[in-house]
């Protein structure tokens, strides 16, 4: 369904709306919901700042907004789980010589690392397809969508700006907090990730621009 929705609305080439001064005009949103507020986040937060001031030196017209309920909208609405399952079968069932069929028959075999059984095992509970798991996350995705393009409509945005991680990179083996990549995810919305610059001891750090549907020329152009 949202490839026929796309239809007709994908450019030819994404290389023909590239400008040099595309943000000069555009109307920003920084995404304050979206800025950690402990100290292991602040250097982030300051990169990004950074970052923003250079787009604004580009041209831009930056404002600082905020999605109410934005924590609440995100609760519960992967589908990972929900999916999981029956996607990995069907890849398995395409292809002839594989040698196990099913996520639960890889359980079984202890074909699996360590660190990933607790959430396969959890993925393998799920009894249907498409199932109630499922429906709430759909609902909860639908709300969402219509609360960021309010946003976008309301502040007559052309996009809205976060980090991608709220504080540094983790190093290998150790947890990764802060994460904000479910925003475009879980919305169906598009968003473009761009460096924002470096911490001091030279980890990059990256901020995402999110955009309306079927924005991503405007998006691409910005961002270059």
């Amino acid at each position: 369904p949202s490839t026929h929705a796309s239809a007709g609305r994908i450019p030819a080439s994404f290389l023909a709306a590239l400008s040099a001064d595309a943000l000069k005009g555009k109307r920003l949103g920084v995404l304050r919901n979206y800025f950690g507020t402990a100290p292991e986040d602040q250097e982030v937060t300051t990169i990004v700042n950074r970052a923003v001031e250079t787009m604004k030196q580009a041209g831009a017209e930056v404002i600082d907004v905020n999605i109410p309920g934005l924590d609440e909208l995100l609760l519960n609405s992967s589908l990972i789980n929900a999916e999981f399952k029956f996607a990995l079968a069907d890849y398995l069932a395409a292809h002839a010589d594989t040698p196990v069929r099913s996520l639960g028959e890889i359980l079984d075999l202890g074909l699996y690392h360590v660190e990933l059984e607790t959430g396969l095992r959890t993925r393998n509970t799920v009894e249907q397809r498409n199932g109630e798991e499922y429906r709430r996350a759909m609902i909860k995705r639908a709300a969402l969508h219509q609360a960021i393009v309010a946003i976008l409509d309301e502040y007559r945005l052309s996009a809205m700006i976060y980090p991608t991680l709220r504080r540094k990179a983790a190093r290998i083996g150790e947890p990764q907090l802060g994460t904000n990549c479910q925003l475009s995810s879980h919305s169906g919305l598009p968003a473009l990730g761009l460096p924002a610059g470096f911490t001091d001891d030279g980890v990059p750090v990256g901020m995402d621009m999110l955009g309306k549907d079927f924005s991503d020329a405007d998006l691409l152009s910005m961002g270059f």
